[in-house]
């Protein structure tokens, strides 16, 4: 056999192994978390796995596998992502970029990654795809924290993401628009059905902080963004180290934030001039059909700030070792200086024994809650 066989019968025995490891592990994962019933009833389904092996750069550590210089649209299917310590897939952020990707496999090389796919004007779809342990710099080459985000995307336009997995990854799934960083679009849509966290956004450090939220939204339009989350399962099962030590160790932490940040920017937008600007806000949230399984988080496990029009419907949640108490399950614009506040909120119905702090009131979390600014 000449080296050149032996290399591409290594890489089919690689590319196996891969694939059986991956599909053990969603699979234990599902039976651990006691969640092989939510998973049938939300029709999640596994695609067929036929896999191509990139090869990413290490550039010392701050490489990718791939990166669209020219923002040329992006089809991929049936591909393991092999990231570098920058990302899997990244693109220049210049030009609309529009991507079509459907089962592929995001996992780590030699070196923890920063984002799985880092995407800037980006329009399209992200379906079936798993994104594995991304950010961990145990057992890598890595001396530096990375965040390990699995998504960090710029939109400019509609986004999708359908029968995804997140499993183990140290940041977020995350959609910005910041006007102090980007020429801003008019209109934002992002819609998540189907998809699956597991044990996501424990990172407490990263290269940019590290995660909060399994979905953070600070992508706020002047024409009002709207977020559609449907029929997704999130899994918080990393024990909550305690107050004094969360920020310098894993943990449970939030399910989802909405936040206008255009209206709460961060030090780094002030120092260039930036200042707070109520024309950007979220039009509405639709937060329906769900499951939440979690420990007691480090935080509120949904939090709003800046959205008009706010739906949560058939929400079921499982507390894990774990009351319920101590924190509200929800938080709606609680700073009262906020000019984009809520004006309509239905929650019904919700199956969670806690509170909701809303606009600095304590609300008993009830089957039925309706609020209308108008009434």
């Amino acid at each position: 056999m000449s080296p050149e066989e032996k290399m591409v019968e290594a890489e089919q025995l690689m590319l196996s192994g891969v694939s059986l490891a991956h599909t053990g592990a969603v699979e234990l994962i599902i039976e651990n978390a006691g969640l092989k019933e939510y998973i049938k009833n939300h029709e999640f389904e596994s695609a067929k796995l036929d896999l191509i092996f990139n090869p990413g750069q290490e550039n010392e550590g701050w490489g990718d596998c791939y990166y669209y210089k020219n923002d040329e649209p992006s089809t991929l299917s049936n591909e393991v992502v092999v990231c570098g310590g920058r990302s899997g897939i990244i693109n220049a952020k210049k030009e609309r970029f529009v991507i079509d990707w459907n089962n592929l496999i995001f996992t780590q090389g030699p070196y923890a990654t920063g984002w799985g796919a880092s995407i800037g004007k980006v329009v399209g779809k992200i379906d079936n795809c798993t994104f594995s342990n991304l950010g961990n710099t145990r057992m890598t080459l890595s001396e530096s924290p990375r965040d390990g985000h699995n998504i960090y995307a710029k939109p400019d336009g509609q986004i999708s993401c359908t029968g995804n997995k997140f499993l183990s990854c140290g940041g977020n799934t995350q959609f910005a628009a910041r006007p102090w960083e980007q020429v801003m679009p008019n209109k934002i849509s992002v819609i998540l059905k189907k998809n699956f966290w597991s044990d996501c956004s424990w990172n407490p450090v990263g290269h940019g902080g590290g995660g909060s939220f399994n979905i953070a939204a600070y992508c706020n339009t002047e024409e009002g963004t709207d977020i559609v989350v449907e029929d997704c399962i999130f899994h918080n099962a990393i024990p909550y180290p305690g107050l004094h030590i969360t920020k310098s160790e894993p943990s449970a932490r939030g399910v989802i934030a909405l936040w206008n940040e255009a209206w709460y920017p961060p030090k780094k937008a002030t120092d260039k001039g930036f200042e707070p600007d109520a024309k950007y806000y979220f039009k509405s949230l639709k937060f329906n059909n769900n499951v939440i399984r979690t420990t007691e988080p480090d935080r509120t496990p949904i939090s709003i700030k800046g959205c008009k029009d706010i739906e949560i419907k058939n929400l079921k949640v499982d507390y894990i070792d774990y009351d319920g108490k101590g924190k509200h399950f929800i938080k709606i614009d609680e700073d009262p200086d906020n000019p984009n506040k809520a004006t309509r909120i239905r929650i019904d119905p919700i199956g969670a024994d806690a509170s909701m702090l809303f606009g600095g009131w304590v609300v008993q979390l009830r089957d039925g809650l309706v609020w209308d600014a108008k009434e």
